[in-house]
């Protein structure tokens, strides 16, 4: 409602002002080209092959967008340059810019077969140059509401109608007559300019307010009801705020972070990773468990480790803090690796493998979940003793992120603090 209210009052303050001034006010024609192919091919290689623009230049005009807008359109991510919520708002609406540009063409075409691409040859000063001489039927009181000479608004004219390839006034005794292809052309204009203003308006009700992104790589093998709920308290809080969870072995997500691919890491902390670049934020312990489904053959039994090496075992990869678990385990015991071994990289995945299957998992779950019961799991009680893992916050050392990756942070950290995230369905949050 906020952005509504924002966005009326700026269309009925901008209702009255020149023509002119749209290029001061919105962005070019050339930006909102560059903000649909980012947007579409996620990726500034393929954006500017497909504009035939160096990067430099598509990076340019981008930055250009972002300061008239006053928000971050795209960042850096997993998956390539992906918008912010303001950038799928341009991206819409650019979107919509470029397919009305395109549909005069084709209707100019059908008159003048030599019509060049529009959308590579017009700009707000000539669309504005042409409306205004429709208007009021000359070059001279054209220019006059132009705030120009009347000389450039004969260029101006000059200059369209060599790209459209046709006569777009007919000359009277006294004024200037607008034939069909300048009709087209005005009527494209204030297509264009309610898109543009449309667009500055719902960039200008997100001032003062996140509108980036939180994207956080979740890392495999533990319970992540903590991001589930802090994601449910950043959409509350923060609506505009872009969320992206992504599962990843550490090693992958570490690189994607120090890239600035995603602003946080959740999960098992690993003491070997940190070293300068990285650093850590403990959070709690979690609890290590041998699981298997509710009838496992070991279920309601103490088994003995022999016994788990006789089933196929879920584990999470190489250098994880379980796997590392079980290998000391084993080598501790002086035995070998389990009958089978099934790597899995997401927790859901593990538990799901373990349901419907004779395989033993090794996964950690919080006191809680412990306590609530794992349906249709089961813990398989063991003599063997497997300890607690710490799961932690990990971020770059040398920046610890943009203003909403802050507040994300900030709030785990007190609802870890509240313990609130711990409160059993049907509790208040």
């Amino acid at each position: 409602m906020l952005i509504l209210k924002s966005a009326l009052q700026f269309c009925y303050n901008r209702a009255n002002i020149p023509h002119m001034l749209a290029s001061e006010l919105y962005v070019s024609l050339k930006q909102a080209r560059c903000i649909v192919a980012i947007g579409e091919e996620g990726n500034l290689g393929r954006a500017s092959e497909r504009l035939a623009m160096s990067q430099s230049s598509l990076s340019r005009h981008l930055a250009d967008a972002e300061q008239k807008l006053g928000q971050r359109l795209f960042q850096r991510g997993w998956t390539g340059m992906e918008p912010t919520t303001c950038g799928e708002i341009a991206v819409t609406l650019a979107r919509r810019m470029m397919s009305a540009i395109q549909q005069a063409e084709g209707q100019l075409r059908e008159t003048s077969p030599q019509c060049r691409p529009l959308a590579l040859h017009l700009n707000w000063q000539l669309l504005a140059t042409i409306t205004a001489v429709a208007d009021l039927k000359g070059a001279s009181p054209a220019a006059a509401r132009l705030g120009v000479t009347q000389p450039v608004v004969s260029r101006g004219l000059a200059q369209v109608e060599a790209i459209v390839g046709t006569r777009l006034f007919i000359r009277g005794s006294r004024d200037l007559q607008p034939a069909p292809g300048a009709m087209v052309l005005c009527e494209l204009y204030r297509d264009l300019r309610a898109r543009a203003s449309q667009l500055k308006a719902a960039v200008t009700g997100m001032e003062g307010q996140l509108a980036g992104r939180v994207a956080v790589g979740i890392l495999p093998f533990s319970e992540q009801d903590l991001v589930i709920q802090a994601f449910g308290r950043m959409q509350k809080l923060h609506p505009h705020v872009r969320l992206q969870g992504i599962t990843g072995s550490f090693q992958a997500l570490a690189d994607s972070l120090l890239r600035g691919e995603i602003d946080v890491i959740i999960g098992p902390l690993r003491e070997s990773a940190f070293d300068g670049h990285l650093e850590k934020i403990e959070l709690f312990q979690e609890m290590l468990a041998f699981v298997g489904r509710a009838d496992h053959p070991l279920a309601g039994k103490r088994a003995d480790i022999r016994e788990l090496l006789g089933y196929p075992f879920v584990v999470g990869p190489q250098g994880s803090p379980p796997r590392l678990v079980l290998e000391e385990l084993l080598t501790r015991h002086g035995l070998g690796g389990p009958s089978q071994v099934c790597e899995m990289i997401t927790f859901t995945l593990a538990e799901h493998m373990v349901a419907k299957s004779d395989a033993i998992g090794l996964l950690s779950y919080s006191a809680r979940k412990l306590e609530d019961g794992l349906s249709p799991l089961h813990v398989i009680e063991t003599h063997a003793s497997l300890g607690e893992t710490m799961i932690g916050l990990v971020r770059t050392s040398a920046n610890s992120g943009t203003p909403e990756a802050k507040v994300f942070t900030a709030m785990v950290q007190d609802m870890v603090r509240a313990g609130t995230w711990l409160r059993r369905s049907g509790a208040a949050a």
